[in-house]
C-alpha cells in the first residue's frame, strides 16, 4: 500500500494536509526500508510497525525513533523470545543471518490437518521454539533485521543471497511497476541472480533500461547480489518455439485475427502452421476442429492445454453466466479435448504427449477474487494425474505444470492488465522465464523428428544386441547363473562399448554424453524389449551416488580413474555412512581418519553398508579433524575394500538375505589423492552424495526388466466380474490409490530430475523422494502380498508359561532346526499338561468346558511369544468343528484324544492362494462303501503334523455354491493323500495336499451330505475370533518392544521419545490398540454367549485386528530402523507372523466385504 501510494505524482501529494495525522501503524510483513524511509520523509517520523503472522508465535515492535536510528529494524520482542539459528538448530552470533525462532512457553499453534507443516515449523531440539520460514539477524541490543524468507534464497558460487533485499532497493526506482528476483542454472556459480521487471507505465523495457537499472542495483546492493541479466517480457510462446524446432503447429483461440498474425510469423520464420478458430467451450466443435488440423497437419500428437480465463469478482458476487465460461474454458473444455486427443491416438496406436498449464494461482488463492479460477486450475492438476495413470499403457504421457503468470499468445492483452492479474499472486508472482522457457523446448523436443529419429535407433541396436536368453530375467541374479554368465557379461560389455552404463555421462568418462530425455527413452525401449541394464546392478552405489558425486567433487585425476570403470560396470562400490549406535544422525560418527604423510589411516566402524562383501571400492565418510563441530571437521575418502585393514560382515536380515553388511576397518588405508572434496568439507559431499541418492530412484528401471504390472496380477489371481472389473471392490479402490500413489511419485520425480544436474544444495522436494518411493515400494508388496494370499508370504498362566518356556529365542531355535512338523515336542507337551488343549471340550470328554473368551486369552499371551504348536489348529478349530457337527461317536473317537494331544486335527478348506470357503472344487464320489476324494487343498495349517484333517469337498453343485458341500474327517495315513512341506517367511508348519482316489467311509461324514456349509461357516467364525485374539498378543508384544524402544533409544543427543512426532504416533498406535483389544473380545464373547450377530462381530475382530496388526509391526520395523531388519532381532519375526495371519481365513478387504453384507448393504 505504500509503494502505490508512493506512485502518487509529488504535486497531488502535496495537497493534503497531514498535519493532524499523529500515528500510523503498519503490521504484519515487514515495510521495506526505502519504502518507510519515503513515507517518514513525507508523513513524518509517525509510523509504529509491528512485526508478526497469523499464527502468533512471537511479536516484535519499534518505534519510530528507535527505526531512525536501526533503520531497517523491525524492533525488540514484545511477545517471545528470539533465536537465531543455523540450518541444523544451532544458535548463531549476533549479526549473523539465520532462521528466525520465538521462544514460548509452549508451541502456540498447529496447521490444520498438516501436522508435517507443523512439525517442520518447530525447533529440531526445543519444541516449544516455532518458525515461520524468515531470515533475519539480532544486533546487540535484541533488534530483528528481516533479511529474506528461507524458501527464496538464491546459492551462487556457495554464497547465500536473498531476493527480498534486492527486490526492496529496486522497488523504488521510478521505472519500475513491479519486479520478481529469482535463482536460474549457472554452470559455474550453480545459480546466478535473474530479475524480471513489469517497467512502469509509458516505459519501454529496452537495453538500455537494463543498464540503468543494473546501474542503480550497484549502488544500493553488493556486487555479486546484483541481477546478472533482466527481462522485461516472456521468452518466445509455445506455438514459435515449437514450430522452429520442426513441429507442425495447429493453433486454435478465439480471436482469429491474432491466430493468423502468429501464423504469419510462423510461415515467415520457415514453419508450418495452421489457424483454426475455435472456441473451447463449445465442445460440438472438437472433432470438427481436430479433423481440420488433421487434415492440414496429420495426427495430433502433442497437445498443450493452455485455455484460460480468470474471474475478476467475489464468488458470492458471481453471476451464472460467468461461473459457466469460467468452468468451461479453464477444467470442462480441456477435458473433453484431451479425451478426444487420446481417442485417436488410440484407435491409430500411436503414442502422445499432453501438457496441461495450471497455475500457482491454483496453490497461492490470495483472497483476492479469483476463487474460481484457482479452483478450476487445482482440478486441471487432479485431472492429470487421473489421465496420466488412465492413458499410461497407450503410452500417451500427461503432465502438468503450475506457472506463474506469464503472457503468451494464449492471453492477449496479458501485459497490459498485468497489475490487474498480478495482485492476486505472491511473491515472485511473474513467474520464472528460464524455467518457461526450458518447458517450451522440451515439449518441442518431443515431437521432434530428432526424438523420434533416437527412439527408433535405440530400439534397433537393443534388437540387435540384446541376447533374447536374458529376456525377462532379474538383473540382480542372472549374473551369477551359470548359463547365462556368458551372455550377461556380453550384454554388459556391449552396452559398456555404447556408453549406455551411465549415458548421460561425459563420453571421455564412460558415459555417452546424452540428456535426460535420451536417457529416459532408453530406459523405455529397455522395458518395452524385456530388456535390463546390468551396469548399475554391478557396480552398486557407482553409477547411481558415487560416480555423480566424483563428477561433481572430483579432480580430474580422479574422474579418469574411477568413473569408466564404473561406468562399464567393472568395479563393485559400496558407501561408509552409517556407524553403530549413530542412527540417522551420519555426523555422529566416530570413525577416523589420521594424516600418515600421503595417505590416511583409518579406524573405526560403518554399519548398513550395503553389498560390502562385494564390493571392490567404499566411499567413506570420517572424521579428520576430532576438535571441529559435530559437522564440521568430517571428509569424504575413497579407499579399495581389498586390503587386510577392512573386514566386511554380512548382516542377515529378516528375510535371510544378507543385502547390508557392519564393516571394520581396523588400520585401513585411504590414499590422499583420493580424498573427495576439501579436507574437512565432507559433509558439503555427503548431502550432494544423498541428493543423488534420491534422484537415482528416476532410472530405478533402467536396473531392471518389467515386472508383472499390478493390475495384471490382481486379473490373475482375484479375476474379474462380468463387466471386466476385479472380483473384489474393496481391493480395486486401494489397488487404484497404490497406482495413482506411484504415478504421482513418478510426476515428482520427473519435476526435480532437472535439479539434481546442477550443483546445488539438496532441495525440498528431493527430499521427500526416498519416503515416497518407500511408501509406493511398501505398498505394493503388501499388496502383491493380498493379491496373491498366502502364496505371497490376559491368564497369568499363560503369559507366565509362555514368556518363561515359550519365548521368541524357542521359536527361532525351531525355525533354524528345519524341522517339517513346525513345532518342538518339548513345548507341545507342555502346553498338554496345562490343560490347554481341554478348554473347549467338556468334561466327559476329558476337557474342562471353559469358554471361548478364556481360550482367547491363551491365545494372546501365546501370540505375544510367537509360540509355535498346533494349539489352535487342533484344539479350538478341530475341537469346535467336532463340538459343532460332531456325531456322538465321532466325539467319542476324537476328543479325548485332542485333550491328551495323541489326535492333531486341522482344518482344509481352500484350494487357491486366496480365502473363498465356498469356492469348493474337491469333490468327494459316493461310493458303495463311503465316498471317494479328488482334489486339492492349500495352504493347510499344521498340515504336516496333523493325524485327521477335517475336508471341506463338494458332493453337489458347482464351485461358489453353499449348498452340496460336505465335512468329511480324513487320516492323514489314506492312501492317495499326498502331503507337500511349504516352507514360508512366518516359519509355521503348513502344507499342501492332493487327494487321489482318497476313500473314506461314510462315518467319516461329519454333520450331513451336501449340508455342510452352516457348519463350516460357523466353524471358520470360531476361528477367526480365535486367531484374532492371537493377532492381539503379537500386536501387544510389538506395541510393548517399541515403546521400550522409544524410552532408552537416544538419537541426536536426547530420548527419541521425546521427539514430538514419535510421541504422537506412539499415543496413536496406543489407541489403536485398545480398539483393537475391544473388538477381540467383544467377538468372543458373542460366540459364548451366542447371539446373533456372531458372524458381523467375528469380521469386525478379523478385520481391525488385521489391520493394526498390519500398522503396528510395520512401526515396530520402521521406529526402530536398520536393527529392525536384522534377524538378530524379533522385530522381523513379528512382522511376518503379522503378514501370515493377517490372510488367515479372510484378509481384512474380504471381512469388511462381509461386514457390510451383514448390515445388508
Amino acid at each position: 500500500m505504500f509503494s502505490r501510494m508512493l506512485k502518487i505524482d509529488e504535486a497531488e501529494r502535496n495537497v493534503f494536509d497531514l498535519s493532524s495525522q499523529k500515528v500510523a501503524i503498519h503490521a504484519a510483513a515487514p515495510c521495506p526500508r526505502q519504502v518507510k524511509q519515503a513515507m517518514f520523509d513525507w508523513w513524518g517520523p509517525i509510523i509504529y510497525e509491528y512485526y508478526a503472522g497469523t499464527e502468533g508465535n512471537g511479536l516484535t515492535h519499534v518505534t519510530p525513533e528507535a527505526w531512525l536510528s536501526k533503520p531497517g529494524t523491525v524492533g525488540q520482542a514484545v511477545i517471545g523470545t528470539i533465536h537465531i539459528c543455523d540450518e541444523e538448530g544451532n544458535e548463531l552470533p549476533n549479526g549473523e543471518p539465520g532462521l528466525v525462532y520465538f521462544e514460548l512457553p509452549r508451541m502456540p499453534f498447529s496447521y490444520l490437518k498438516d501436522d508435517d507443516k507443523t512439525r517442520n515449523a518447530q525447533h529440531p531440539k526445543h519444541p516449544n521454539w516455532s518458525a515461520l520460514g524468515d531470515v533475519g539477524y539480532v544486533d546487540d541490543e535484541g533488534f530483528l533485521f528481516l533479511t529474506d524468507r528461507a524458501t527464496f534464497m538464491i546459492i551462487s558460487g556457495g554464497v547465500n543471497i536473498y531476493p527480498q533485499e534486492i527486490e526492496d532497493a529496486l522497488t523504488m526506482h521510478p521505472k519500475i511497476a513491479d519486479i520478481a528476483v529469482f535463482g536460474v542454472p549457472n554452470e559455474e556459480m550453480g545459480e546466478e541472480v535473474k530479475a524480471v521487471v513489469q517497467p512502469a507505465e509509458g516505459i519501454e523495457g529496452d537495453d538500455a533500461l537494463a543498464a540503468e537499472l543494473m546501474a542503480y542495483a550497484r549502488e544500493h546492493v553488493a556486487h555479486y547480489k546484483c541481477p546478472k541479466s533482466i527481462d522485461f517480457e516472456p521468452e518466445l510462446p509455445f506455438a514459435l518455439v515449437l514450430a522452429a524446432s520442426g513441429a507442425k503447429v495447429a493453433l486454435t483461440g478465439r480471436r482469429a485475427d491474432r491466430l493468423d498474425e502468429l501464423a504469419e510469423e510462423i510461415r515467415a520464420a520457415g514453419g508450418v502452421c495452421e489457424p483454426i478458430p475455435f472456441d473451447i467451450t463449445q465442445s460440438e466443435q472438437i472433432n470438427e476442429v481436430l479433423d481440420k488440423a488433421e487434415a492440414a497437419l496429420g495426427l495430433v500428437d502433442l497437445l498443450v492445454n493452455n485455455a484460460g480465463i480468470p474471474d475478476a469478482q467475489r464468488a458470492h458476487k458471481m453471476d451464472e453466466d460467468l461461473v459457466d465460461r469460467v468452468f468451461s474454458t479453464n477444467l470442462i473444455g480441456p477435458w473433453k479435448l484431451s479425451c478426444e486427443v487420446a481417442r485417436r491416438l488410440i484407435a491409430a496406436e500411436k503414442p502422445g504427449r499432453m501438457v496441461n498449464i495450471s497455475s500457482v494461482g491454483a496453490f497461492n488463492y490470495s483472497g483476492g477474487g479469483a476463487a474460481l479460477y484457482s479452483v478450476t486450475k487445482s482440478a486441471i492438476v487432479r485431472m492429470t494425474e487421473c489421465l496420466a495413470v488412465e492413458w499410461a499403457r497407450y503410452n500417451i504421457n500427461v503432465n502438468a505444470i503450475a506457472p506463474g503468470a506469464f503472457a503468451s499468445e494464449m492471453m492477449d492483452g496479458m501485459l497490459e492488465r498485468i497489475g490487474d492479474i498480478t495482485k492476486h499472486f505472491p511473491r515472485k508472482r511473474l513467474g520464472d522465464p528460464a524455467q518457461m522457457d526450458s518447458l517450451r523446448k522440451k515439449e518441442a523436443f518431443m515431437i521432434s523428428e530428432q526424438n523420434q529419429s533416437f527412439r527408433a535407433d535405440v530400439k534397433k541396436w537393443i534388437e540387435d544386441n540384446f541376447p533374447s536368453t536374458l529376456a525377462g530375467e532379474n538383473p540382480a541374479v542372472v549374473g551369477y547363473a551359470a548359463d547365462l554368465k556368458n551372455d550377461h557379461d556380453l550384454w554388459r560389455q556391449r552396452l559398456a562399448d555404447n556408453g549406455w552404463g551411465a549415458p548421460t555421462w561425459p563420453k571421455e568418462y564412460g558415459g555417452a554424453g546424452l540428456g535426460q530425455r535420451e536417457e529416459r527413452i532408453i530406459t523405455d525401449e529397455l522395458s518395452n524389449a524385456n530388456a535390463f541394464n546390468p551396469i548399475p546392478t554391478i557396480a552398486l552405489m557407482g553409477v547411481t551416488m558415487v560416480g555423480p558425486t566424483i563428477l561433481d567433487y572430483g579432480t580430474e585425476d580422479q574422474k579418469k580413474k574411477h568413473l569408466v570403470p564404473i561406468a562399464r560396470g567393472e568395479v563393485t562400490w559400496c558407501l561408509g555412512l552409517s556407524e553403530p549406535g549413530a542412527g540417522s544422525d551420519l555426523a555422529a560418527l566416530r570413525t577416523r581418519a589420521v594424516d600418515n604423510g600421503d595417505h590416511y589411516v583409518l579406524n573405526g566402524s560403518k554399519i548398513w553398508t550395503s553389498g560390502a562383501h562385494h564390493s571392490d571400492w567404499c566411499g567413506a565418510v570420517v572424521r579428520t579433524d576430532p576438535d571441529a563441530k559435530k559437522r564440521n571437521g568430517i571428509s569424504f575418502v575413497l579407499l579399495p575394500m581389498n586390503q587386510e585393514g577392512v573386514e566386511a560382515r554380512p548382516l542377515k536380515l529378516i528375510s535371510g538375505a544378507s543385502a547390508f553388511c557392519e564393516t571394520f576397518f581396523n588400520d585401513a588405508i585411504a590414499e590422499k589423492s583420493d580424498l573427495l572434496g576439501d579436507l574437512n568439507d565432507g559433509w558439503s559431499v555427503v548431502k550432494r552424495l544423498l541428493q543423488h541418492e534420491r534422484q537415482s530412484q528416476i532410472g530405478a528401471r533402467t536396473a531392471g526388466s518389467r515386472s508383472e504390472r499390478m493390475q495384471d496380477l490382481a486379473r490373475r489371481y482375484i479375476g474379474l466380474d462380468d463387466k471386466g472389473m476385479l472380483n473384489d471392490i474393496d481391493l480395486r479402490q486401494r489397488l487404484a490409490n497404490h497406482l495413482m500413489d506411484r504415478q504421482s511419485h513418478a510426476l515428482t520425480l520427473a519435476r526435480i530430475a532437472a535439479e539434481s544436474k546442477g550443483n546445488v544444495e539438496v532441495s525440498a522436494a528431493a527430499s521427500i523422494l526416498k519416503n515416497s518411493a518407500t511408501n509406493v515400494s511398501q505398498t505394493r508388496a503388501d499388496l502383491t502380498l493380498e493379491i496373491m494370499g498366502d502364496q505371497g508370504l490376559g491368564w497369568e498362566g499363560a503369559k507366565a508359561w509362555a514368556s518363561k518356556q515359550a519365548p521368541v529365542q524357542k521359536f527361532r531355535a525351531m525355525r533354524d532346526s528345519g524341522i517339517e512338523q513346525r513345532f518342538d515336542d518339548q513345548t507341545w507337551s507342555e502346553i498338554i499338561e496345562m490343560g490347554w488343549t481341554g478348554i473347549l471340550i467338556p468334561e466327559e470328554y476329558g476337557g474342562s468346558d471353559l469358554d471361548y473368551l478364556t481360550f482367547g486369552v491363551v491365545l494372546e499371551e501365546l501370540g505375544r511369544q510367537l509360540t509355535a504348536s498346533p494349539l489352535f489348529a487342533s484344539a479350538l478349530v478341530g475341537a469346535t468343528a467336532l463340538n459343532i457337527a460332531g456325531s456322538d461317536m465321532q466325539k467319542e473317537t476324537f476328543l479325548p484324544k485332542i485333550v491328551d494331544g495323541s489326535e492333531i486335527l486341522t482344518l482344509a478348506i481352500d484350494e487357491s492362494h486366496r480365502h473363498a470357503p465356498a469356492e469348493v472344487a474337491l469333490t468327494a464320489q459316493a461310493t458303495a462303501t463311503g465316498f471317494k476324494l479328488n482334489g486339492k487343498k492349500g495352504f493347510v495349517l499344521e498340515g504336516m503334523a496333523a493325524t485327521t484333517f477335517i475336508v471341506a469337498a463338494r458332493t453337489s453343485g458347482e464351485p461358489g455354491d453353499t449348498n452340496g458341500i460336505t465335512l468329511f474327517l480324513v487320516s492323514a495315513d489314506s492312501s492317495g493323500l499326498h502331503r507337500k512341506f511349504i516352507s514360508t517367511a512366518d516359519s509355521r508348519g503348513y502344507a499342501n495336499m492332493t487327494f487321489d482316489d482318497v476313500e473314506v467311509s461314510s462315518d467319516a461324514v461329519l454333520g450331513e451330505v451336501d449340508e455342510g456349509w452352516e457348519a463350516l461357516d460357523a466353524i471358520l467364525d470360531r476361528a477367526r475370533a480365535g486367531l484374532a485374539a492371537e493377532m492381539l498378543g503379537c500386536a501387544a508384544q510389538a506395541f510393548d518392544m517399541t515403546l521400550d524402544y522409544l524410552k532408552t533409544r537416544e538419537q541426536f543427543g536426547q530420548l527419541i521419545g521425546s521427539f514430538q512426532a514419535l510421541g504422537h504416533r506412539a499415543a496413536a498406535l496406543f489407541t489403536g490398540l485398545e480398539l483393537a483389544r475391544s473388538c477381540a473380545e467383544a467377538a468372543l464373547q458373542a460366540i459364548d454367549e451366542e447371539v446373533d450377530d456372531i458372524p458381523q462381530m467375528c469380521s469386525l475382530s478379523k478385520s481391525r485386528l488385521s489391520d493394526f496388526l498390519h500398522q503396528m509391526s510395520t512401526q515396530l520395523i520402521q521406529i526402530h530402523g536398520g536393527i529392525g531388519m536384522t534377524d538378530e532381532f524379533d522385530a522381523g519375526f513379528y512382522l511376518k507372523r503379522a503378514r501370515a495371519l493377517e490372510v488367515r481365513y479372510g484378509n481384512a478387504g474380504f471381512h469388511r466385504d462381509r461386514y457390510a453384507s451383514a448390515l445388508g448393504f
